[in-house]
């Protein structure tokens, strides 16, 4: 009979799965960072089927990794870390970052884990896996070296939850609100620190002072809103990188004495925010809706329309109506290459976010040469 732990792990795991799958085929516009999120997700997954092996108690497996998985623990918050700095900062701000250092930590554990754990016999390993400070033990040495291993992720934990107090601080400096309405990235990095804040403390309290069973569920069931939070975040991914290369426009007020805002984005920048606004369009083809305005739109990305329309003129020459026609455009193209009859064809203005069809006619003609009708022979030809 399978037990609630038992059914809790299992859909964290499948939770997970579903992510990276979900992510690789988001990731074939091929976002930036994405190898942080899916380290995360794939050291979760592993972690889930080592506690998964230990409560059906198959030690052949759950011995062997056990010190994979403590390791593991001490993984989490650094790459989760350098995965938000990197969402927060550019390249060039972070260009003389050492991140390797984040992962000496990890890699103590692992050593030392090992050094201790492997030369232990296979009914003391079970013990050292099973171990929990309200069981008394006679083994005085595996208590003080479980608890030095928990003093330690609790002071890396500490570490980095005041390293995100910083970044937070940092990136509210570095974004300014004549540029950026409303600061997705900052909303995050709040919901994160205390999202983890609430997670350990749950943890650490249930972990001392309740029984192990209790211990465990509640454990599952925070690790499964972290892997939902990660999700969300991920998500939200392009949106924040938009707004951390739009923070570096610079605002130049004329010399009359009302204000006149002019936006000055250099050509690598131009770039980057050109990539980043196409992946978010492609991602979650907003423009099948026909009654999209810049305002919506603006609102979704929380960036302000009159900042939207500026950088959307400068990067691509067209205004907002005509660049999201070229998406309904190639969106359409696609549609006909798996239309069969007129009849289908009739209403591809419909699924593509044309009002009408005598519009749909027009601009495909425009950007084509060819009415939608012979643009489906050619290719039936």
């Amino acid at each position: 009979m399978i037990s609630f732990y038992q059914l809790i792990t299992i859909t964290y795991i499948i939770t997970a799965v579903a992510l990276i799958y979900f992510f690789i085929q988001l990731d074939k516009i091929r976002s930036n960072y994405t190898s942080y999120v899916f380290s995360l997700l794939v050291i979760i997954i592993i972690a889930g089927l080592i506690e998964l092996s230990i409560s059906i108690k198959f030690w052949t497996f759950a011995t062997i990794t056990y010190p994979v998985y403590l390791t593991i623990l001490y993984l989490i918050y650094p790459i989760f870390f350098l995965y938000a700095k990197r969402l927060v900062f550019t390249r060039k701000e972070l260009s003389n970052e050492k991140s390797y250092l984040h992962y000496i930590i990890p890699l103590a554990a692992l050593i030392a884990t090992s050094v201790f754990y492997y030369p232990l016999s296979n009914e003391s390993q079970i013990d050292f896996i099973a171990w929990n400070p309200t069981n008394e033990t006679e083994n005085s040495s595996t208590d003080s070296f479980l608890f030095l291993l928990i003093v330690v992720y609790y002071a890396q934990f500490f570490f980095y939850l005041a390293n995100f107090v910083i970044l937070l601080k940092s990136s509210k400096n570095n974004m300014s609100d004549r540029i950026i309405d409303k600061n997705i990235a900052l909303q995050w990095l709040r919901v994160f620190i205390l999202t983890f804040f609430l997670f350990e403390s749950i943890v650490f309290l249930f972990f001392f002072f309740f029984p192990k069973d209790v211990y465990e569920i509640v454990a599952q069931t925070s690790s499964l809103v972290i892997i939902v939070f990660l999700g969300l975040f991920r998500i939200n991914q392009s949106t924040i990188e938009i707004q951390t290369r739009l923070r570096k426009a610079k605002v130049m007020i004329n010399d009359v004495g009302h204000e006149s805002p002019k936006y000055i984005i250099d050509e690598d920048e131009k770039k980057e925010i050109l990539k980043l606004i196409t992946d978010v369009l492609t991602e979650k083809k907003f423009f099948i809706d026909p009654n999209l305005k810049v305002e919506q739109f603006a609102k979704k990305i929380h960036v302000s329309p009159k900042k939207l329309s500026i950088v959307i003129n400068e990067l691509t020459g067209n205004n907002f109506s005509n660049f999201l026609n070229e998406y309904r455009i190639q969106e359409a193209k696609l549609l006909l290459e798996t239309v069969k009859d007129n009849s289908s064809i009739e209403e591809i203005f419909l699924k593509t976010g044309f009002n009408s069809r005598s519009t749909f006619n027009r601009v495909f003609k425009q950007a084509t040469g060819l009415t939608p009708n012979e643009y489906k022979l050619k290719l039936n030809k």
